[in-house]
């Protein structure tokens, strides 16, 4: 059965990246701005926040020049993603790792976006799109949470401090390309 799931995501660059992204699309020629690997994260691949606050807030710290939110649909299939949130997936990738990093000649301690652009590899544009979780430590839990002054809970909790953030490996699985602001 071929599950699809659809999602509207935000990405924050200069209006001219922006600009040269949705040309692209509009020509047939898709082009992601592609990010590369710096070690922390999903690896090479155009990032986009799941909801637009944060994209807002990004906006407003933006070091680029002119800097817009594109907002874009996502339609991918279960079997396109990497979910990073998944403990099962996590628990298989580990296991399967030393045998990529072998296959590939590369060092199995190297970082987690090296992992990862090898793994997209490995399955040769199967995967799609990355899902993972950022942990913002600086970030002070909202108020509205009411929780309790210590960063030391014990039990599950609800958290302010973490951001839900996806790499889109494959244009394909992006469509309705717009902008949506400046600053």
């Amino acid at each position: 059965m071929d599950k699809k799931s659809v999602l509207y995501l935000y990405h924050v660059n200069s209006l001219k990246e922006i600009k040269n992204c949705i040309t692209s699309f509009e020509n047939g020629n898709p082009k992601l701005y592609t990010a590369k690997e710096d070690g922390f994260w999903a690896g090479d691949g155009m990032y986009f926040w799941d909801n637009l606050g944060n994209a807002q807030y990004w906006l407003r710290h933006s070091k680029k020049e002119h800097p817009v939110i594109l907002e874009a649909k996502v339609i991918y299939n279960i079997n396109d993603i990497l979910d990073l949130t998944d403990k099962e997936v996590l628990a298989s990738f580990y296991n399967l790792w030393p045998m990529f990093a072998q296959k590939f000649n590369v060092n199995p301690n190297v970082s987690l976006g090296k992992k990862i652009n090898t793994i997209t590899r490995v399955f040769d544009g199967k995967i799609k799109l990355v899902k993972e979780l950022g942990l913002y430590p600086a970030l002070k839990e909202d108020k509205f949470l009411n929780l309790p002054s210590t960063n030391k809970m014990e039990r599950p909790h609800v958290t302010s401090t973490v951001r839900t953030i996806y790499c889109v490996k494959e244009e394909s699985i992006l469509s309705d390309l717009k902008i949506l602001g400046e600053v």
